[in-house]
């Protein structure tokens, strides 16, 4: 764990950190419809598969919902067209912790094939947070070189700064439920529409890391 580390840190030297206002995620329109019909609008964190590192801690162990961030998602999306954007301040506050969990590639069609980092983010004393704890590496908010949390001056509101150069995808992996309906109706989250790759995309099929990548292999 602590080698994948110092590899992402020696990966993303160059990059800037910057103020990310959004998660996004990007399901098809059913997964959303069947949240807010049969499900109160909750949406709640399940198993994470084993694409990636299969050998991760959180493989099967720890549930969660997968996030990418407003910097670096794009128009276009493999995991379906219809994109839920949340305001990063309704998710975070002085309880949360993040944790670095894994930095892959894996292999694909598209050159340059970018490299990602997973930051685990947990409730502090939670289950999710406990598992973490005994787990993942530990970041501190104010200084790790990917993911910070500061709080707003003037404001009781918290902001996200997250590392950004090319070639790099932060993931959030988010372990908490969110209410979708109440985060729309308080203007905190919307969806909007996306361009899809490829509609066999929908289906996700875990691919193991690279083995042989120069940056995280």
């Amino acid at each position: 764990m602590m080698t994948r580390k110092n590899k992402a840190e020696n990966y993303i030297i160059g990059g800037l950190l910057m103020e990310c206002t959004y998660f996004v995620r990007d399901k098809t329109e059913n997964y959303f419809e069947d949240i807010l019909s049969n499900k109160n609008g909750l949406m709640k964190p399940y198993p994470k598969d084993s694409h990636g590192d299969p050998r991760s801690p959180i493989f099967g162990n720890l549930d969660g919902l997968f996030f990418s961030n407003s910097l670096q998602a794009t128009n276009c999306s493999s995991y379906g067209p219809k994109r839920f954007r949340v305001k990063v301040s309704s998710l975070v506050n002085k309880y949360t912790r993040a944790y670095f969990s894994d930095f892959y590639c894996v292999p694909g069609r598209r050159t340059p094939r970018p490299d990602s980092i997973i930051i685990v983010l947990t409730n502090a004393g939670s289950t999710a947070d406990e598992f973490c704890r005994s787990h993942l590496i530990s970041l501190d908010l104010a200084t790790n070189p990917f993911f910070r949390i500061q709080r707003i001056d003037g404001d009781s509101s918290y902001g996200v700064w997250i590392v950004n150069r090319s070639c790099l995808q932060v993931e959030l992996y988010y372990t908490e439920a969110i209410d979708i309906k109440t985060v729309i109706d308080d203007g905190s989250a919307n969806f909007t529409d996306v361009s899809t790759r490829d509609i066999r995309a929908y289906i996700r099929v875990p691919r193991p890391k690279s083995e042989i990548c120069e940056y995280c292999g």
